[in-house]
């Protein structure tokens, strides 16, 4: 992406084009800035900025990102918010199911701690994976682990009523969806945060979304 003097402009596959103007705000509500390849952080922030990007909420993992909740608020505040022209920056806390064989009391000990303070908006993402990624060479963590680990930490979005972000996934071959059934027995027992939980980058049937959106849920696509 690229900044003129008129409009925005995109560039992948070797074709150019201006970001269209938003007819409202726009709110990016799923940001890795410590993810990216190649890029960096205030120059995206900018460009986010410039294609009408008001809000962006950013993830925190204590196990992926390997530091501590004091340190990613300590970068946030130091050398992220302090720029010119940049969206609102808050950012969400929670361990991805790749960490689950990993997610100890101290680790649940950071994410309680991310939510005290004023730029963490809730916990995300957080959720089940159970597809091999061959690209990664990540192989997906016993169901168990993975359950045992997103029930912990929703029990927490639930307790504290703060939103809750979900990352779900099974193999394309997997006709039961079995990452969703049971991530919706987890909610079923649970419960459903009151100030809401999204299924992030949602790719399955309408029938297994009205299943969710009945709990109170709320769907993102990608």
């Amino acid at each position: 992406m690229t900044l003129n003097a008129e409009r925005v402009t995109f560039t992948k596959k070797k074709k150019t084009v201006a970001c269209p103007v938003p007819l409202a705000p726009l709110a990016d509500t799923h940001a890795h800035l410590l993810s990216f390849w190649g890029k960096e952080v205030p120059e995206t922030l900018v460009r986010a900025k410039a294609a009408g990007v008001d809000l962006l909420v950013t993830m925190f993992d204590p196990i992926a990102d390997k530091r501590s909740v004091a340190d990613y608020s300590d970068w946030l505040v130091r050398e992220i918010l302090p720029m010119q022209d940049i969206p609102q920056i808050k950012y969400l806390a929670g361990v991805h199911p790749y960490g689950a064989p990993d997610y100890t009391d101290d680790v649940h000990a950071q994410v309680v701690a991310a939510l005290d303070d004023p730029l963490c908006a809730g916990i995300g993402e957080i959720g089940l994976d159970y597809h091999m990624d061959y690209d990664d060479d990540i192989a997906p963590a016993p169901h168990n682990v993975q359950i045992d680990c997103m029930a912990r930490q929703l029990e927490l979005a639930v307790r504290r009523n703060v939103p809750v972000e979900l990352h779900l996934r099974h193999e394309d071959s997997d006709g039961e969806r079995t990452s969703h059934v049971d991530a919706y027995n987890v909610l079923r027992e649970v419960g459903v945060p009151q100030a809401g939980c999204v299924l992030h980058c949602f790719g399955e049937d309408r029938a297994t979304m009205e299943r969710f959106v009945e709990l109170g849920c709320y769907i993102a696509y990608g």
